[in-house]
Formats: C-alpha cells, structure tokens, sequence
C-alpha cells in the first residue's frame, strides 16, 4: 500500500510521518483542543504512522485544558439502600427556607412520616434541641442522615450522636443526591407549603392529611410509624382489632439508566470538580462507597463524590509529602466546619457548657456627637414690648 509521490512516503491518500515530526502534527490536529474521537476523525483523513490512535489518546488525555473543561461525567446507577425492617431505623434530617423562615425537616425512610418544626436561627444548639424533642415524642433511631452543613458537622453534633447512641452518617460535600431520603421529605413539606399557602389555608391540617393518606402498599404514614390511625376531619370508623398485619411489600425501583465508573486507586491523580475540572488532586482514600478523600495540589484536605473525580495522566505537585499528613485525621476538617458565623443564642449562653468569659466591650461612636441645645423660637408677645419700649423712649 505504501507509495512514494515526490519523495513522500504515501499509503494511500494519506502522509506517513516520520518519527520525529510525530509530535508537531499531534499538536496541529489537537489545534482548537478538539475531543479524542474529533482529533482521530481529522487525522485518519490526512495522515498516518503506528500506533496513531494511542498516541491521540495519549495527548488528549494529558492535556491540562481539555482536562479541566472535560463534560461532566455520566450518572452512576442509583445506589438503593436497604428498607429498614421497622419504623424511625433510619431518618433523614436537612434545613431548608421557606418564605424567609428556616424549618428543620425529618423523615422516616419506613413509613415515609414526615416531621417539621421552625427554627429561629441554624446553630448547633437550636438544631439539637429540635431533634432532641422529636426523639422524646418517637424514639431514637438508630441511623440519622444529613449532610456536612456546619450545623450537623460540628463538635457539639458529634457530641450529641454520642451522647444519644445513634449512628450519625453524613452524604458527600456539593452532592445531594447521596442524602435523598432527607430530600424527599423536603420536597413533600414545601409542597403542602405552597398549596396551603395559595389559598391561606391550614399547613399542619394539610400536613396531617399526607400524614392520614394510605401509601400504595394500603397503609399511611402514621399507621406505619404509630400503629394506629391518625383521627381526621373526615368521619371514619376505628377498628378494635389487636391483631394488625403489616402488608407492606418492598417496594420496587426502576432499573437505573448508566453505568458504574471504575474504581480509583490510592495515589492516583485526579481532577476535581468545581465550576470546571478546575484543580488536581492525588486520591487518598475511600471513605464510603463511590466517596474518596483526596489532597489538593495546595495541601487542601477534601471529600467528593466518584463523579466529580476525573482520572487524569497529569503530573501532581505537592507542597507536602507524604510523611507530613495523614489521611486519617479528620480533625481539622471537622473543626473548621463546626465554625459557624452566627451569634450565640440565649440557650448557648444559659447552658452549663464551658466557655470562655469575656469583657463586654463599651460601645463607641464612629462620629463624633454634636452639642444639642434647646431651639430658640420666636416669643412674639415679648419682641412686641420691646419694640413698644424703644418708640415711646423716643417721644
């Protein structure tokens, strides 16, 4: 196939390149940072040598802009978690706002029973006694899921798990899908929200309605998580039965679209997503299924998701090495994000928890006041006799 046409080798209509000039026609096809299957495209037409396809894949992939400008990587199949076996095993807990106000959210993954309560401020504090008057009225669960807000990831949460003996597990930063149990109850509270609001009708009536409603295995939310049905407006009849079966089937998910992304290897270097595939990382670790905790190039500590890592063949450059940190110390993470910039509340300064005391500081003004005196009206009645005075004076 090979032909010679003015001293060209040729195969066909296509230039053989030599060796050494390889690596400027890789750059001129990669000209505009064209994809893989683009930049095979326009060089199959035009040219060839061994190996082409690998050497643009090669370039491609090394390549630092085409990196970070990469598309977003494919949805994993959705991880399904086991139905727990009885009522409030596992709850998912999240903040949300709602006309200018903050509400705390929890929600059975059993019975999918709702519970919201308002919250005058998102500290630590006022969250824990939230959640503490709602394990009083249903227990405590075993399992509570949140995400890495500051108010659920710091030192006073952490104790407060401890404290309850329920296990607290947490979804990947900038990731919430991962915490989807809290998210469905969410998207049900703002809804009755915005419904009832419409019309300036009751909430908790039109809470107490999804509550009330059977669930498409014939039992409602608060059968499943009381044992019992839950009075109404409507009128009904309440059986004395003892004896309840639960006819509660698991329920059944739809085959989720896409395809698992293959697992990352400690110390391999990555891209991590940001607006962009905008800085390198070397992966550390795993954390929990599809989570890593990886290590900027500027020493910085992170967690993500499998799809916001990007497995790259670029060189990483640290500022440490690998002897001045350690994967497994989580401290520093978890106390800069116990770090809210919030007030304390009344409650924070009530409670028997050891602080600091500090001077209250005397205010000062930034302007300096003026002297205010007592405005001088005008007194008619006297200016008019001391006119009369100065004209008689003269006569």
């Amino acid at each position: 196939e090979l032909s010679e046409v003015k001293g060209i080798i040729m195969k066909g209509t296509k230039v053989v390149i030599p060796k050494i000039m390889r690596a400027e026609i890789l750059g001129r096809i990669h000209e505009g940072h064209l994809g893989i299957n683009k930049c095979k495209a326009r060089a199959r037409r035009l040219v060839f040598w061994p190996r082409l396809n690998t050497d643009i894949e090669t370039m491609v992939k090394s390549c630092s802009v085409c990196q970070k400008y990469a598309y977003k990587q494919e949805a994993e199949p959705v991880v399904l978690r086991p139905i727990p076996d009885h009522a409030w095993y596992r709850v998912g807990v999240d903040i949300f706002m709602y006309g200018g106000n903050s509400y705390l959210c929890v929600f059975d993954a059993f019975s999918n029973f709702p519970e919201v309560e308002k919250l005058t401020d998102t500290t630590s504090c006022t969250v824990i006694a939230k959640l503490s008057s709602i394990f009083a009225r249903y227990g405590i669960p075993l399992e509570v899921c949140t995400d890495n807000g500051p108010q659920f990831s710091s030192h006073e949460f952490a104790l407060f798990a401890s404290r309850y003996d329920f296990k607290h597990v947490t979804s990947s930063p900038r990731f919430p899908r991962s915490n989807g149990l809290a998210e469905k109850g969410v998207q049900i509270v703002k809804r009755i929200m915005k419904k009832t609001g419409e019309l300036n009708e009751d909430f908790w009536l039109g809470l107490l309605g999804y509550r009330s409603t059977p669930l498409a295995e014939g039992r409602s939310p608060g059968e499943l998580l009381q044992g019992r049905k839950l009075r109404t407006r409507l009128p009904g009849f309440v059986s004395c039965s003892s004896q309840q079966t639960s006819r509660r089937q698991p329920r059944q998910q739809r085959p989720s679209k896409g395809k698992n992304l293959p697992e990352l290897k400690k110390d391999a270097v990555v891209r991590v997503r940001g607006d962009a595939w905008d800085c390198k990382a070397r992966v550390m670790g795993l954390v929990a299924p599809r989570s890593y905790r990886v290590l900027t190039e500027d020493n910085k500590m992170l967690r993500r998701n499998r799809q916001h890592l990007l497995a790259t063949r670029e060189p990483f450059q640290s500022e440490l090495t690998e002897d001045d940190y350690d994967s497994e110390d989580l401290s520093q993470e978890n106390a800069a994000a116990s770090q809210s910039p919030t007030q304390p509340t009344q409650a924070q300064e009530n409670s028997g928890a050891s602080q600091s005391t500090t001077q209250p500081t005397q205010f000062v003004p930034r302007l300096p006041t003026r002297q205010k005196r007592q405005p001088n009206r005008l007194h008619y009645g006297q200016n008019f006799q001391q006119v009369s005075r100065v004209v008689l004076s003269d006569f």
